[in-house]
């Protein structure tokens, strides 16, 4: 498995200092990082730094691709030379009654074709709201009962936990199926709880990660107590360890 870091986990340092922590992720031993639709730099001049620093891009988290933004979005995916284009939410509400999941779904099919026809594959990246139960099961396996087959899941383990399911059975329930992995810990009681560095959590990453045949882990810290880019570069270390 690659490792690399979710550019939004360091989202208010890139605001000043993009080149440098781009710069001290590949030192730090990051293979590849993850931009958002919110990156601060164009994603023509991303490209170039990540290229110049040795880093892959792989993929990107972006909203739905529907309306007047649709284009945008495939030209930033484009800018970036990404494989795959992850959504990283849709809202909570969706998750509450199957009829909700399959508009959800839906989304998602029509999504991920428009993407398909431009080439990419496509993702979905789950938080805590997608494991409730609804009608006997965790909603995020309806969505992946509901979606194409080749819709990916980009699953986020530490959100797996605090929804309350064991993230290595996850991780094997959604098999080939399940090609990235978002890498966090913390205490993983509750949404609300700051995250800490990889390995210094609640979260059995390595039973995970070795259930796992994804391509790609990101490290992805939402908010910590500590310098974010401090955590973010112990948990790369945590992880190449491994």
């Amino acid at each position: 498995m690659n490792i690399g870091v979710q550019l939004y986990s360091l989202r208010e340092q890139l605001e000043t200092e993009f080149e440098s922590i781009i710069a001290a992720l590949a030192k730090a031993g990051a293979q590849g990082v993850e931009p958002w639709a919110g990156l601060p730099v164009p994603f023509e001049q991303a490209a170039a730094i990540f290229g110049q620093n040795g880093l892959a891009c792989p993929s990107i988290h972006l909203p739905l691709l529907a309306g007047d933004d649709r284009q945008r979005w495939l030209d930033a995916a484009h800018a970036l030379g990404v494989s795959t284009i992850v959504v990283p939410a849709i809202a909570p509400e969706q998750y509450t009654s199957l009829d909700g999941i399959k508009r959800a779904a839906d989304d998602l099919n029509q999504s991920a074709e428009i993407a398909r026809e431009a080439g990419f594959g496509y993702g979905y990246h789950n938080h805590w709201w997608e494991i409730q139960t609804v009608e006997g099961r965790p909603a995020l396996y309806h969505v992946a009962e509901l979606t194409a087959p080749d819709i990916r899941f980009e699953l986020d383990l530490y959100w797996v936990q605090v929804g309350g399911l064991d993230p290595a059975q996850v991780v094997r329930d959604f098999g080939a199926r399940a090609s990235l992995l978002h890498l966090k810990d913390g205490p993983a009681q509750s949404y609300e709880h700051a995250m800490v560095a990889c390995g210094e959590g609640a979260v059995d990453l390595p039973a995970a990660m070795s259930a796992s045949s994804a391509a790609w882990g990101f490290v992805e810290l939402d908010r910590c107590d500590t310098d974010m880019l401090e955590a973010v570069v112990a948990s790369l270390r945590y992880l190449h360890s491994l």
